[in-house]
């Protein structure tokens, strides 16, 4: 997402590498992003739900944004993604500061942003913390069905990874111990990639 350079290689989208692409060029090109500690990296607690939504599109007219914030226009799209979040609060008010929700409906809100404008590629870190039986239903559900939209995902969950993966890469000592399709990919053979115990699976 280019917070970090990349100390080696190249990371190409469509075959072109976007090395030197500042984050603004990344997000678009249609690269969405959910950083994995809300609270840190995701949101800006004094802000209102209602601006944290449009973070990182401040520039997109369609979301309130540009020169000057569209108020009304900003708020009418915050209230409709409460709803369609499912973000449980007293009264849904996209005014209200972030902090005032809980850590889970920030987690919605949070998640709803990344996935705005229909990103090509979405990058999720832990998507799921936090969150209910049934928001993490859902999520799982977007993650899998959404149409034109790859996703990258990092988890600490094996159960989150089996249930939405085509094809899984295990770490080991910061390097890629093996990369599994998901018809060939076990909670053992997971564990022995994650202890480096053993070797890569088929080549993908």
């Amino acid at each position: 997402v280019g917070l970090r350079a990349p100390s080696e290689g190249s990371i190409e989208l469509d075959g072109v590498s976007i090395n030197r692409w500042s984050v603004g060029k990344r997000l678009d090109a249609g690269i969405g992003y959910l950083p994995a500690d809300r609270q840190r990296e995701a949101m800006i607690l004094t802000f209102s739900i209602a601006e944290n939504y449009l973070l990182g599109h401040q520039n997109d007219l369609a979301m309130g944004g540009g020169a000057v914030l569209n108020g009304a226009g900003l708020r009418e799209r915050a209230t409709a993604m409460l709803a369609a979040a499912d973000v449980r609060m007293g009264r849904p008010d996209p005014q209200a500061l972030a902090s005032s929700l809980s850590g889970g409906n920030q987690q919605k809100v949070a998640f709803a942003r990344a996935t705005a404008g229909q990103p090509r590629l979405l990058i999720a870190c832990q998507p799921t913390r936090g969150l209910d039986y049934g928001a993490t239903t859902s999520i799982h559900e977007r993650l899998r069905s959404t149409p034109d939209m790859s996703v990258l995902l990092f988890s600490l969950d094996l159960d989150e990874i089996l249930a939405v993966s085509d094809r899984i890469a295990v770490l080991y000592n910061g390097r890629l111990a093996g990369l599994l399709s998901r018809s060939e990919a076990t909670a053992e053979r997971i564990g022995e990639l994650m202890t480096g115990g053993a070797q890569a699976g088929s080549a993908l």
